[in-house]
């Protein structure tokens, strides 16, 4: 052990320790400062105390100019600035990107209000993966109806609606990220699109119409995993019926159109899942022109493949929207797009809902 590079190292990380915290050197700090570079000194560690005691004293005889004099003396790089090295962050790469000609992605706002933290992340991950790849990004309205008329009256507070001003408002959020686009989509010009690939569905045996309420299909059906009666109706039964909800003999929660993904499944939300519902609410933009509307899931089964979206993103808690696409996608034996997911953002004391914030205003 070399007492006069110790003396040497200590004087130096003393003086610098003085200078920042206003001539008051810490014994401990230099202490670890000595211990952290130097590992084979670490056994000796009783016999340098008394050297940095003698270190300390002699430093706290100096004025803070001459402390900062000797030190400059001793290390004339000592106060300079340490840079900052920033770890570089990269997006992950997307997955299987090599198999597709173009990168497609879409963001997808439901427009009940402005765009909050939540969405506009959504937004630029999307923006950011396109422009990384030279790729297209889709802004596509999902402005199905929300809640159905019955709940709007009875629960206004729970309802989710389309706002009419929302459209340009999500357009000036947009345009205020910088994000651009090549297209705008609207799900509520879509609707004949849907009812095309239901009936296609309810054709191939792999849809029906089903008349158990909300609260009969979950206790009876779905708990128990065991099949309502609808579920074996022939096509020709099935589709009678779905004729009949085009044209308006049935209303509010009458009857649903389910897909027959198995009531067998291990996840309960995910048996039977509902594809078309009537809504006698009005639309901001297609009034009351359609009274059965598509449920997210199904739309974007179909819409992320007409539109050729290659990659879709979207939040950890959706996943339950992949299994219905996937569903579909191999029925229809359709290429499948890759999913990617990201977590929710969570603050103390506050909830990202727009149709919160819209009820608090």
């Amino acid at each position: 052990m070399d007492e006069g590079v110790i003396r040497e190292f200590l004087l130096i990380k003393g003086l610098k320790n003085a200078v920042e915290f206003d001539g008051s050197p810490n014994q401990k700090a230099i202490m670890g400062k000595l211990m952290a570079e130097r590992e084979d000194l670490r056994p000796h560690a009783k016999k340098i105390i008394p050297i940095l005691q003698d270190v300390i004293n002699e430093i706290k005889d100096l004025s803070i100019e001459e402390q900062k004099e000797k030190l400059m003396k001793l290390d004339p790089d000592a106060l300079k600035e340490e840079e900052s090295k920033e770890e570089e962050k990269e997006l992950p790469e997307l997955p299987n990107k090599k198999n597709y000609d173009k990168i497609v992605m879409r963001m997808a706002p439901y427009p009940s209000g402005a765009l909050h933290i939540g969405n506009a992340r959504m937004i630029v991950l999307n923006d950011e993966y396109v422009k990384k790849n030279t790729g297209e990004l889709i802004l596509f309205f999902d402005d199905t109806i929300g809640s159905p008329k019955s709940l709007r009256e009875t629960q206004p507070e729970r309802s989710k609606y389309v706002l009419p001003d929302a459209y340009d408002l999500i357009k000036e959020g947009l345009e205020w990220l910088n994000v651009d686009y090549s297209k705008v989509y609207y799900k509520s010009d879509r609707l004949e699109i849907y009812y095309e690939y239901c009936e296609k569905l309810i054709k191939d045996d792999l849809a029906y119409v089903c008349f158990c309420s909300a609260k009969e299909f979950r206790e009876r059906y779905k708990k128990q995993k065991q099949k309502c009666p609808h579920r074996n109706h022939t096509i020709e039964k099935n589709l009678a019926e779905w004729k009949k909800m085009l044209l308006g003999e049935y209303g509010e929660q009458d009857v649903v159109v389910r897909l027959k993904t198995g009531m067998d499944q291990k996840d309960p939300a995910l048996r039977d899942q509902i594809i078309m519902r009537i809504s006698e609410a009005e639309h901001p933009r297609v009034g009351n022109k359609y009274i059965i509307w598509p449920m997210l899931e199904f739309s974007w089964a179909i819409d992320d493949h007409l539109i050729g979206v290659t990659h879709i993103l979207r939040g950890s808690d959706l996943v339950k929207e992949d299994f219905i696409e996937e569903f579909i996608w191999d029925h229809f034996e359709w290429k499948k797009a890759e999913f990617l997911h990201y977590g929710r953002i969570n603050f103390p004391d506050m909830k990202l809902s727009k149709t919160e914030a819209r009820n608090k205003i």
